[in-house]
C-alpha cells in the first residue's frame, strides 16, 4: 500500500533542493568543449543546440549502451575507455539519462550541475515555461500550496495514480538531485521503459508502407506507448470523435489507428505542423486537419515559435512576446459550428492547458468525453487541472499517468465509465 500523504510530504521535506534551471544555463555558459554521453540521436541534436543558441562546442561524442554510431554524424566519437571523466563536462544525451547518471555518480564520483547535465534539461532553457517546474522553484511552489496539492491527491481515483503523482513531485524535486533518486522512484518502471521500445517495433506493422521510414517507427514508438490511455480504464480505442487539440508532432496518427474508422480533429496553429497534419491524412481518412489553436474563447492570440537548432521547431505556446499570430477557437463553439458530440478530449497545448479547458465546459458538461489532459507545463496545473475536472462534473473519475524517462508529459484522465 502507498504511504500516507502526510508521509509523502514528510520524505519531500527532509531535503530542500537548492538548484534550479538557472544552474544548468551556468553550467553550459562557463565551459567549452562538452563531452556528450549517451545515444546517438539526443547527441547529434544537443550539439547543435549548444553550437547555434550557445556557440558552445563538443569535444566528442561517446556511446553509451549497444547503439548504433552511424547517426552521431560529425561529432567525433570516443570509448569510453579514453575519457579522463573526472577531467570532463559531460552533457548525458540519452532518454535513460538517469541510469548514465547514477554510473557517472558510482564509478567516478560526479556530480550533477559540476561534471554533468542532462540533454533535455538544456532544451528547456530555451523555454520559459519550465524554469519553475523542477527543483529550488518546483519545490518552493509546492510548500506554498501543499494544501491544493493534498486535494488534488485526495481527488485521484485509484491507488496507482496517487502512488504515480508522488513519484512526479518527488521527480520534480530532486531533479537535479539524481543521486537522491533510485530506479523505484520513478514514475514509469525501467523495465516498463524498455518494454515500450522494444514493443515499438512489433507495432511498425500496424502503421501504412507508404509512410517514411522514420516516421512509421515515431508512430509505431507512441502506438507502444500508448500515452492516452490509462490502463483500460480511459483509451481512444474505439471512439468515434476525437478532439487531438495540440496536434504536434505527428500525434494525429496513433489516434487515428486507434479509432479506426472515426474522426480525429487535429487541432495546431503552427503553419509546418499543420502542414504534417494534412499530408497524414492523405494516408489516414480518420484525421482531419484543423489550423488553430484552442483557447477560452475564439480570437486571435499572439504566439512564440521556439526554432529548434536541429531544423522545425520545438514546443511553442501562447505569448506577449510571441512574433507572429493564430487563430485560436474555443471547443464549445468548434462543437456547436460542426454539430459533433466528441467522446474523447486529448489537450496537450503547451501551458494553455487551462484555458483551452475553460473553452470546453459546456461542451466537457453536456457530452462528458473521456479526457486526457497534458498537466506537466505549470507546477499549477498538477492541483488545479483536477480540481477544474472535477467541478466540471463530480462525477469523473480522475488518474494520473506518466510514460515518459523524465519528470515531463504527466497525463491527467478522466471518465465516468
Amino acid at each position: 500500500m502507498i504511504e500516507s500523504w502526510d508521509a509523502i510530504a514528510e520524505n519531500l521535506a527532509r531535503f530542500e533542493p537548492q538548484s534550479s534551471f538557472d544552474d544548468v544555463e551556468k553550467f553550459i555558459e562557463s565551459n567549452d568543449d562538452f563531452v556528450l554521453v549517451g545515444q546517438p540521436g539526443p547527441a547529434s541534436g544537443v550539439a547543435l543546440d549548444l553550437e547555434k543558441k550557445h556557440a558552445k562546442k563538443t569535444k566528442c561524442f561517446v556511446p553509451m549502451g549497444a547503439w548504433s554510431l552511424a547517426a552521431a554524424g560529425r561529432i567525433e566519437q570516443a570509448n569510453p575507455q579514453e575519457i579522463d571523466w573526472r577531467k570532463e563536462k559531460i552533457i548525458i544525451a540519452s532518454y535513460h539519462g538517469l541510469e548514465i547518471a547514477w554510473k557517472l555518480i558510482k564509478n567516478y564520483g560526479l556530480r550533477c550541475l559540476r561534471e554533468f547535465v542532462f540533454f533535455d534539461h538544456v532544451y528547456l532553457l530555451n523555454n520559459p515555461l519550465f524554469r519553475n517546474s523542477a527543483g529550488a522553484l518546483f519545490y518552493e511552489y509546492y510548500t506554498r500550496r501543499q494544501d491544493d496539492f493534498t486535494k488534488a491527491y485526495q481527488l485521484l481515483s485509484d491507488e496507482l495514480s496517487r502512488i504515480t503523482y508522488a513519484k512526479i513531485l518527488k521527480y520534480r524535486t530532486n531533479a537535479f538531485n539524481p543521486e537522491l533518486m533510485t530506479p523505484g522512484d520513478l514514475p514509469t518502471p525501467l523495465e516498463i521503459q524498455y518494454e515500450y521500445e522494444k514493443n515499438a517495433k512489433i507495432f511498425a506493422d500496424l502503421v501504412p508502407n507508404n509512410i517514411s521510414p522514420p516516421l512509421r517507427g515515431e508512430i509505431a514508438f507512441k502506438l507502444s506507448l500508448d500515452a492516452y490511455s490509462y490502463l483500460d480504464v480511459v483509451s481512444p480505442r474505439g471512439k468515434r470523435v476525437i478532439l487531438n487539440i495540440g496536434a504536434y508532432n505527428n500525434s494525429s496518427a496513433p489516434l487515428a489507428l486507434s479509432a479506426k474508422g472515426g474522426r480525429v480533429y487535429a487541432f495546431e496553429p503552427q503553419a509546418d505542423k499543420h502542414a504534417d497534419n494534412i499530408a497524414l491524412s492523405k494516408v489516414f481518412a480518420e484525421i482531419i486537419p484543423v489550423p488553430k489553436g484552442v483557447w477560452k474563447e475564439s480570437t486571435r492570440l499572439s504566439f512564440k515559435i521556439d526554432e529548434s537548432a536541429t531544423g522545425g521547431t520545438t514546443a511553442s505556446y501562447v505569448s506577449d512576446k510571441g512574433d507572429s499570430q493564430i487563430e485560436v477557437v474555443s471547443i464549445d463553439d468548434f462543437v456547436k459550428e460542426n454539430g459533433i458530440k466528441p467522446d474523447f478530449i486529448k489537450m496537450d497545448t503547451e501551458g494553455a492547458e487551462l484555458e483551452g479547458l475553460e473553452g470546453g465546459k459546456e461542451t466537457i458538461k453536456e457530452y462528458l468525453p473521456d479526457l486526457a489532459i497534458s498537466i506537466y507545463h505549470h507546477p499549477s496545473h498538477l492541483h488545479l487541472i483536477p480540481e477544474m475536472i472535477r467541478k466540471f462534473d463530480e462525477r469523473y473519475r480522475i488518474f494520473i499517468g506518466h510514460k515518459y524517462f523524465d519528470f515531463m508529459e504527466s497525463v491527467l484522465f478522466a471518465t465516468l465509465a
